[in-house]
């Protein structure tokens, strides 16, 4: 079999750089990117409030988790003056992160079975329709499973990685809270490794991002754990599912919607092989999808939501499982009923991959229509047809709040989510199907469905997607 993990060197990690710049191009030109998602929008108003000297203005109604590294990153392009870009560099990390979970996968698969395995969970990552959506519309989940696979990766190079691995949890750790039980797991682990120097700095880099992210609350809210509660009271307010209920019932039916029948079925078989050969790398990899499968089970049982982004590190876990489980069934050292069990499992897989194909060409069209809605939209603000002399502002759900905010530097509070607000002075209207079908926060969020202009209002604009009137 074509290298193994002892030859592992300089070059492989170039070689795995490549290819995962390859692949982020590849999306990039092929199927394009964005419209930049609902929580990244935030993210990029919150960055351009602190930047101007304001507390950010986390206490919206139906506001995403504040996440710091986000926040921090729009903060710095607005410092930048990148203006409006700052979404477009937002999304080309995240497409950037999509080719780094592929290239940290196949890492974690060249560990367990070779390059084989490697090259397959890598093309079983990158041909997952939701995972690239997410990546090409700028979700942070993607950087941070790319951020634990690669702390997986190291330990299954050197046992105890220590200090490296803690800094790239402690990473993730401002994106998504289950990194702050990984980090006082992954301490403990190796903490007889470490010496008196690197236990305090283990523990700076462990405490470090729950005690930014703390602070951060504290300052946007007043209120220490403003994440959890904020988070609790949106997923109640669109019925999200939550509890013990969602993890037995809802949570594995949002991972086979992102592996799909054929890689289910391989990674049980990548599991089997991996409990039975029992060596170090085999009980890591199975303590890895252990640790990550219950440090999502104890947010979900505190009341946070499971929705299919959440569960993507245990996705991806069980992606490289099976690509393991088809390589090492194909060992042709194995029993032959295994190895036909293994061409079966390839075979389905092959026959398979049209299909998600076919998923990943819907989702380009899809995406082409939102940039076409959102670019419509981003227009009517440049060109101050949206005009704040009209206050308040109605839209006609919450989707498009933190984008005009953001574009017209004002304040998310502004803004009205009823088209049809009798209070309102302006409003801004869905004026096709297109629209009101491709452009909305939640199915349970509000879309005034009602045709036209408000009675006493004059459109002043009106476009293939939006229509803006007021009775100023």
């Amino acid at each position: 079999m074509p290298g193994t993990p002892e030859s592992w060197t300089v070059a492989g990690l170039a070689v795995s750089l490549i290819g995962a710049a390859a692949v982020a191009l590849g999306f990039w030109m092929f199927l394009g990117a964005g419209p930049l998602n609902y929580d990244g929008a935030y993210a990029l108003l919150w960055g351009s409030q602190i930047a101007d000297g304001h507390r950010p203005e986390v206490q919206v109604a139906l506001a995403p988790t504040p996440k710091p590294l986000l926040i921090a990153f729009g903060v710095v392009l607005d410092r930048l003056g990148v203006g409006h870009r700052s979404a477009a560099v937002l999304l080309l990390i995240s497409v950037g992160s999509l080719g780094w979970l592929a290239a940290a996968a196949g890492a974690v698969a060249w560990q367990l079975a070779g390059w084989w395995a490697a090259l397959l969970s890598a093309a079983i990552i990158v041909t997952r329709e939701p995972v690239v959506s997410w990546a090409l519309r700028g979700y942070s989940e993607v950087l941070f499973c790319a951020l634990l696979l690669s702390v997986l990766a190291l330990e299954l190079r050197r046992c105890r990685a220590g200090l490296a691995g803690l800094m790239l949890l402690s990473i993730a750790g401002l994106l998504r809270p289950e990194a702050w039980l990984l980090s006082i797991a992954y301490l403990a682990w190796c903490w007889p490794a470490l010496g008196s120097r690197s236990r305090v700095a283990g523990v700076v880099l462990a405490s470090g991002s729950p005690l930014l992210w703390v602070t951060f609350d504290v300052i946007a809210s007043g209120v220490p754990w403003w994440s959890l509660t904020g988070t609790r009271q949106s997923a109640q307010a669109l019925a999200r599912p939550t509890g013990l209920q969602a993890l037995v019932l809802v949570a594995p039916r949002r991972i086979g919607e992102i592996l799909r029948e054929p890689v289910l079925v391989a990674a049980v078989a990548g599991i089997a092989v991996l409990v039975v050969r029992r060596g170090r790398n085999a009980r890591v990899m199975v303590s890895a999808i252990c640790a990550v499968s219950v440090g999502f089970s104890l947010l979900a049982l505190t009341g946070l939501p499971v929705i299919a982004r959440y569960l993507l590190p245990v996705a991806s876990l069980l992606a490289v499982v099976a690509a393991v489980g088809v390589v090492r069934s194909l060992d042709h050292r194995g029993p032959l009923a295994l190895r036909l069990a293994g061409y079966v499992l390839a075979g389905w897989m092959a026959v398979a991959t049209p299909g998600q194909i076919h998923r990943l060409t819907a989702t380009s069209a899809v995406l082409e229509t939102q940039r076409q809605i959102v670019g419509e939209l981003h227009g009517l603000a440049d060109t101050g047809r949206l005009t704040w002399s009209c206050r308040p502002l109605s839209l006609p759900n919450r989707r498009a709040v933190p984008s005009i905010a953001w574009w017209t530097r004002s304040s998310p509070f502004a803004l009205r989510t009823d088209a049809h607000d009798p209070s309102s002075n302006g409003t801004v209207l869905i004026a096709s199907r297109t629209a009101r079908r491709l452009y909305a926060l939640d199915r349970r969020d509000s879309v005034t469905s009602r045709a036209g202009a408000p009675q006493g209002f004059t459109i002043r604009s009106s476009g293939r997607f939006w229509a803006v009137a007021d009775r100023c």
